[in-house]
């Protein structure tokens, strides 16, 4: 539950100050409006179905790769409380905190601004590179590394394509609410 708070706290943290100190506009900056809601909802969902996947097949290979090196397989521990908890509030928190919070807040930290600011000061090739390496790092989970690493490189490439932030979020959300019972809700 802190960490829905802190995903909270970094959301509006990072928004005040590229709006009220750094004075940019929000919907501009990230492309939130280039897109209506139709083209984002068709979008993501043609783009969900390959991305599941290819996710899938990179986690079935990494699983069989690393039971002889790694053998703890055990999900991360957000998936394993969310299976165990016997609280219909703490599932449907967990649940929001999936689906809504951490594709708010994991797209507009990573994709919108980490990956913006290292595509300026390098190259969009490198930026991502760097954005997925970030992105699978931060969930702290060694079996799922490989498949989050493939997902924000296509979360970065949708983004790239489309323009608009509001793509990679629903296709995060997407994501994680068809994987919230499969053992890797990132």
């Amino acid at each position: 539950m802190s960490q829905l708070f802190f995903s909270m706290f970094l959301i509006v943290a990072l928004l005040g100050y590229l709006r009220f100190v750094r004075g940019f506009d929000i919907t501009e900056l990230f492309g939130l409006r280039t897109l209506s809601r139709s083209k984002v909802i068709t979008i993501s969902l043609a783009a969900i179905a390959p991305t599941m996947v290819a996710v899938g097949l990179i986690n079935a290979g990494v699983t069989e790769l690393l039971q002889n090196v790694w053998p703890d397989a055990s999900p991360q521990d957000i998936v394993k409380t969310f299976e165990t908890t016997g609280s219909v509030t703490v599932r449907i928190l967990m649940g929001v905190a999936a689906v809504v919070v951490a594709p708010l807040s994991e797209e507009l930290l990573f994709r919108g601004f980490l990956y913006g600011v290292c595509k300026r000061f390098t190259d969009t090739h490198f930026a991502a590179i760097i954005n997925g390496l970030l992105f699978a790092t931060v969930h702290l989970h060694v079996g799922s590394f490989a498949p989050l690493f493939a997902l924000a490189l296509v979360l970065v490439v949708v983004y790239e394509i489309t323009g608009s932030l509001l793509v990679p979020m629903a296709m995060h959300a997407l994501f994680n609410g068809l994987m919230i019972d499969r053992k890797s809700v990132v």
